[in-house]
């Protein structure tokens, strides 16, 4: 009697480290039927109206299912074991609560003793602390998930309605320009909606960089090149945030090899977290890259705004931080690390607050491919 108790002691203590339902039933049933002798075994769970149904049955045969139902149902309405020659019924009680029944067979000419119930009891009583455990890991894991959609959801209609605000106000620019017959009008109708449906492709982009494996599509560009696009894309958002966006790139810097859509996603994220950034009337951001050796080069995006404190610094790339409240997604920062770290590239932020921020991305010339 000893032995078989003291083994299913330790037994019981792989049930709790098991993550798996389906691993964690099956090594019980094995373990359970091996300590008492049994030839035959079956799991049922009971629903929230205490119906139970089969999870797992291991060699009866069709003619024996009533019989193990009755055995199970008997066993799940009492919360008491039950055995009779060679059926055995345990109760998978739990606290208060009772999450089903277990049924066994022995093995042919073998009886189930007290010591066999008792036994019985025991393992099925950890068997279902265990499962209950990990329904509740399940449960929290299945409403993180329903939270990170209702997050990303709103976080989508957020910078949807933001970009559909600008297609907007560039039909109404265009509109305008018609009715006056002003080119001007026209010009700056056109520019804004080509803007739009830039933000809107890389938005899109963000999207499914996030949702999907990324692949990267490198080509060789200038560095120059790509900063001036930047520029030039943030004129209107810089005017907004009472922003100066410099750059510089020494004369001479070689071509870089890189996904130039997604350096340039990541690039806008930083710079456009910098402009909200600002502690007073104005602020500067400063873009610039220098080669580090002759294998890999560093692109700097510094500003003197506000600063982060340590728990900002700490929580910078963790999904659906954000510090802006209802005007933040906190996901553009989660862009920017994976497309560095696709690139076999680093990223680090130096921050002080009241001084303001520096983000060092550290690239290859030449990325290797994964």
């Amino acid at each position: 009697m000893t032995n078989r108790f003291q083994s299913a002691r330790e037994i019981s203590k792989v049930y709790h480290a098991l993550a798996d339902r389906e691993a964690l039933q099956g090594f019980f049933l094995q373990s359970a039927s091996s300590l008492l002798s049994a030839d035959r075994s079956a799991i049922y769970y009971a629903g929230k109206d205490d119906k139970l149904w089969l999870e797992s049955c291991e060699n009866f045969s069709d003619e024996l299912v009533p019989k193990l139902f009755a055995i199970a149902e008997g066993v799940q309405s009492s919360g008491k074991p039950y055995f009779y020659k060679d059926w055995l019924g345990l109760p998978l009680v739990t606290g208060t609560s009772c999450l089903g029944a277990v049924c066994f067979q022995a093995l042919p000419g073998k009886a189930f003793s007290d010591e066999d119930c008792e036994l019985g009891a025991s393992i099925a009583m950890e068997f279902a602390s265990a499962l209950k455990s990990m329904r509740l890991l399940e449960d929290n894991l299945r409403m993180a998930r329903l939270a990170a959609i209702g997050q990303t959801s709103s976080m989508v209609v957020h910078e949807l309605k933001n970009i559909l605000q600008l297609a907007r106000l560039s039909e109404e620019m265009l509109e305008m320009g018609v009715k006056q017959n002003n080119t001007k009008f026209i010009q700056m109708g056109n520019q804004k909606i080509r803007h739009a449906l830039k933000e809107m492709d890389g938005f899109i982009w963000e999207m499914l960089s996030l949702a999907r494996d990324q692949k990267l599509e490198t080509q060789k560009f200038p560095v120059a090149d790509l900063f001036q696009e930047l520029s030039v894309d943030l004129q209107t958002k810089a005017k907004a945030s009472s922003a100066i966006l410099k750059w510089t790139v020494p004369e001479g810097f070689p071509e870089v090899q890189a996904d130039r859509k997604a350096v340039s996603r990541a690039l806008l994220n930083l710079i456009k977290n910098a402009f909200e950034a600002r502690k007073g009337d104005a602020i500067t951001v400063t873009l610039s890259v220098e080669s580090l050796d002759a294998e890999i080069y560093q692109i700097k995006v510094e500003d003197n705004g506000q600063g982060m404190n340590e728990e900002t610094r700490a929580r910078l790339f963790q999904a659906f931080y954000t510090t802006k409240g209802e005007r933040g997604t906190g996901l553009g920062l989660m862009v920017v690390e994976k497309t560095i770290s696709l690139h076999r590239g680093k990223i680090c932020v130096e921050s002080t607050p009241g001084e303001g921020t520096r983000f060092l991305i550290t690239l290859p010339f030449q990325p290797q491919a994964e």
